[in-house]
Order: structure tokens, then C-alpha cells, then sequence
């Protein structure tokens, strides 16, 4: 494979600034903890970074993709310290990285259109090349590769036939750009992060290899430049979105197609562009990241989440309303005129929230289930496909304590 080297101007004209993947959280229950920086690395056992990129766990390992010095450096988890000769090197610009659950490692390239795969060992098992530059990767349950690319915007799907890969199917669409990013496969449906339009789509897997039309599911209103993403058991997907500076973690509320997502989390990096992400065991998040335009610092950080970090001032939301009371809540804004709302409401303590809308037909056509903090509290609702018409809410809070809030039925208007 040819090595290439981009300096900062060619990496930002490309968003190349801006780059993610993540793993799984196997809790019974999603609370983060806080938002912060607990631990930074610049440097790891193959010496100092040089444009950070994706990375991925497995097990106790934290693999980070060094993308100008063409190689993927090892480190312990949780305490960041560099696994000694821990550097696999000799590759070419590597972005996307993911695991499976028997410890592979799958490496796509933006320096030359590939995918590798490599065993425990470092031992190269696989190398497929694919259409356009390999932006995201990601292993379904059998073991199938799924590619998200750059130029041509497509997602080519390499099918698992004992040890060898088949190129199964090519996925196009008019509604992607040419440049795709993160992709996640969960259950049967798969999740694009589109880079220039600001997007994550979602597409239901109707039969083998056989994936509807996209729909979008997180737009531009949550998300800028979205790259890497990835997804823990319990369905919250988390997003690198570099273009405004955050890694976003967003709750699924419902089993509806498309999945109806809110935004649950932000960690804002002030003047850093995030560009991998992934959780360990215990609920820690990593993160790297880099400077404007590629530049330094390049660093992969060990961060931690926590509600207090996701709306640290909701004041925007009300637009000149006063906040609810304690036990109170509205809807903003009333009526809705675009695709999106947003529950404001106060809780006493902390605890659940369950958020009801159906119409009036008596039909649900949304569910949310939350956790939040004693304060006044938001929860974001995507009506992109929600009819134009009246509808009807009710909030439920079920504090720590035992006690429950149940708040009267309201109603409110769509006009799209």
C-alpha cells in the first residue's frame, strides 16, 4: 500500500480535522458518571501521536489509530499506560478501527481503500479492498464486515464464508453524500454517520443483505460532521461530532422504524475536535481528538460523563417562558413547526422520566424513557415523521425515593 502524507490544509479541505468508534457497555442500566477530562495521553509504546483517529476496545485494550505515522498503538484500560511493544505499524494512514468479540481487529484506511484484519497476534488475516476510502467499519454477529466510504459515498457489506470474505452487497443512495463515516450494525439495522450533510441514517434490513431506503434519525440539529460512531447493548449511540466540538450520546426511546433517538448526553471539547469514541466495561469513556485543522495536540483522553454536563443551562429552550415549577412541564414549541420539540420539566429528585404522545386516535406514536437529575430537565422528541395534527402527552416521574410524579394530560399541535 502506498504511503501518504497530507499536511493540515488538504486533512480540513477533506474534513479529515474531524474523525470516532466505540464499544459496549454490558450494565443493566445506562448512568453515566461525570463529564470530564481524567486522563490525557499524547504518546503511547510506537512514541508521540501524529493525528489521532479511531479507536476501539477489547477486553482491557484500548487500540488508537496514529494516523500520519501510519500505525496503531495499545494501551491498558483503564489506566491508559502503554502495553509494552504494543505498536502494530508498517500500514497507511489507518482511520476506522472496531473489534469483534474474539479480540480481531478490523482497520480501515484512508490511505489506499482496505480493510485488514488482524488476529491477537497482530498477524494480518484478511485484507479486502473496497470501492472508496474505508471511513467506518463495523462486525455484525456473524462475523459479516460492514465498510462506510469516501468517495463514492457507499457501504459495501463483505460477507463471512469460513475464513474467507465475499463482496455481498453495495449500498447507494441519492440521499448520501460522498462522504459516509461512521457505521454501526445492530440487530437488523444498520446506522451511517454522513460527514457533509450532518446526518445519521437508518436502514432496516428486510432480508439477507437486502437494507430499505435510509431515513434519517439524527440531523443536523444534534449533530455537525458526525464521523466514527458506535453503540452499546443497550441501544444509546454515541457520535463523534467534531464539526461542533462534542461527543454526543443519544438514548433509542422506542422499538418504532425508524428508531426514534433523544439526545441524552454532550461532552463539549472546547476548541478540540473529537474523532473516536468508546466505553469500556465500567461505563469510562475515551475519546481522541485534535486541534483545528488537524494540528496538534493529538491526544487520546479518558473521559467520564455525567447529566449535569449534558444542558448546563436550559434558559435557550424556554425562549422567554418561565421555567416550569417543581412537578410542572410543557412542551416547546408550541405549536411544533419543525421536525423537532423539546420536554421541558422540573424534577423534584432524581430519577425516571417516562413521556408518553399518542394521537387522536389513541394510537402511541412516541415513548421516552429517561434519567435525569433533580433540577429543571429537557428531553429532546424527533417528529420528522410524526403527521401534522393534535396530539396528546403526559409525564411520568418516578423519583429514587419511591415517589411518583404523575403529571395530567396535555395536548399540543404539529403544523410542519
Amino acid at each position: 500500500m502506498k504511503r501518504l502524507i497530507f499536511p493540515a490544509f488538504f486533512l480540513s479541505f477533506l474534513g479529515l480535522p474531524y474523525w470516532a468508534s466505540a464499544q459496549a457497555t454490558p450494565t443493566s442500566t445506562f448512568t453515566p458518571i461525570c463529564c470530564q477530562m481524567a486522563q490525557t495521553v499524547t504518546s503511547g509504546p510506537g512514541g508521540n501521536f501524529n493525528v489521532t483517529a479511531g479507536l476501539a476496545i477489547s477486553g482491557a485494550t484500548l487500540f488508537v489509530a496514529d494516523f500520519n505515522n501510519n500505525q496503531i498503538q495499545k494501551f491498558n484500560l483503564p489506566s491508559l499506560t502503554s502495553v509494552p511493544g504494543g505498536a502494530i505499524t508498517g500500514l497507511t494512514n489507518p482511520y476506522a478501527l472496531t473489534t469483534d468479540p474474539q479480540g480481531n481487529l478490523y482497520v480501515g484506511y484512508y490511505g489506499g481503500g482496505v480493510v485488514q484484519k488482524f488476529d491477537t497476534n497482530g498477524t494480518q488475516t484478511a485484507y479486502l479492498p473496497t470501492s472508496g476510502l474505508a471511513m467506518g467499519v463495523a462486525v455484525d454477529t456473524n462475523g459479516d464486515i460492514y465498510v462506510a466510504e469516501q468517495i463514492p459515498g457507499e457501504v459495501q457489506i463483505f460477507q463471512l464464508n469460513g475464513t474467507n470474505y465475499n463482496l455481498a452487497q453495495t449500498i447507494t443512495s441519492p440521499v448520501f453524500s460522498t462522504a459516509l463515516r461512521g457505521v454501526v450494525k445492530q440487530g437488523n439495522r444498520l446506522y451511517v454517520a454522513d460527514y457533509t450533510n450532518s446526518q445519521v441514517f437508518e436502514m432496516d434490513e428486510n432480508g439477507p443483505y437486502n437494507f430499505g431506503a435510509p431515513q434519517t434519525v439524527i440531523d443536523s440539529s444534534w449533530v455537525t460532521n458526525p464521523c466514527q460512531m458506535s453503540m452499546d447493548s443497550l441501544g444509546n449511540l454515541y457520535v463523534a461530532s467534531p464539526g461542533a466540538g462534542k461527543i454526543s450520546v443519544f438514548t433509542a426511546n422506542s422499538g418504532l422504524s425508524p428508531t426514534l433517538f433523544s439526545l441524552n448526553h454532550e461532552c463539549v471539547t472546547l476548541n478540540l475536535f473529537p474523532q473516536g469514541v468508546a466505553v469500556d466495561g465500567s461505563g469510562n469513556v475515551y475519546e481522541t481528538r485534535t486541534g483545528p485543522s488537524g494540528a496538534s495536540p493529538w491526544e487520546a483522553v479518558k473521559i467520564a460523563f455525567c447529566p449535569l454536563f449534558a444542558y448546563p443551562t436550559p434558559t435557550p429552550f424556554y425562549q422567554g417562558a418561565n421555567p416550569p415549577q417543581e412537578g410542572g412541564a410543557f412542551i416547546y414549541p408550541s405549536p411544533v413547526r419543525g421536525d423537532h420539540a423539546t420536554f421541558c420539566y422540573s424534577m423534584a429528585q432524581s430519577g425516571k422520566v417516562k413521556i408518553k404522545v399518542w394521537n387522536q386516535n389513541r394510537e402511541v406514536v412516541a415513548e421516552i424513557n429517561d434519567r435525569k437529575l433533580a433540577g429543571v430537565q429537557i428531553t429532546p422528541l424527533n417528529l420528522s415523521e410524526t403527521a401534522p395534527g393534535l396530539y396528546y402527552y403526559k409525564v411520568v416521574l418516578e423519583y429514587d425515593s419511591g415517589l411518583i410524579d404523575s403529571l395530567k394530560i396535555k395536548k399540543f399541535a404539529i403544523v410542519h
